[in-house]
């Protein structure tokens, strides 16, 4: 995170986030660490209204992705470290910007197989339910394209 960090000490690239917050989460996952991406947001009266960060007071958000494992937000833009969860959007907007919890299909993908290689190597259809309510069928599709049609989550 040291080079993200200086490089965006003074500027922050446009619609650089979402990138840079997949980056750190697959960074994590090759450590051993399934985080989640949480995507930031306000709407009021389906109307999406701007938030500003902190250190870039010229540069206005309507959407902004960052990284969160073990309770720490990971976003490059605040320094080197991660800061605490709790206080990462006061930190980051100086207000509470809503947010959602949304899982990348590489992520889910090693989720799901790290879960299968300690359960059993063989899919059944136990686990599929198990997988499917977890996360829901279009990203259990998405993370295994080879699953052609529903039939085949439960083959």
């Amino acid at each position: 995170m040291h080079s993200k960090a200086e490089e965006l000490k003074d500027h922050y690239p446009k619609n650089g986030c979402k990138k840079i917050a997949l980056e750190i989460a697959e960074k994590l996952l090759e450590s051993g660490g399934a985080s989640e991406i949480i995507t930031f947001e306000k709407n009021v009266n389906n109307q999406r209204l701007p938030f500003f960060p902190v250190k870039y007071p010229a540069i206005r958000w309507f959407r902004h992705y960052v990284c969160r494992y073990n309770n720490f937000a990971y976003d490059p833009s605040l320094g080197e470290k991660p800061i605490v969860w709790d206080s990462y959007s006061q930190t980051m907007f100086a207000e509470n910007v809503p947010f959602e919890i949304s899982k990348p299909a590489h992520v889910v993908r090693a989720q799901i197989q790290i879960l299968l290689s300690s359960i059993q190597p063989q899919i059944n259809s136990t686990i599929v339910n198990m997988l499917l309510q977890s996360y829901g069928k279009d990203l259990v599709k998405k993370a295994y394209p080879e699953f052609k049609t529903d039939v085949d989550l439960i083959k």
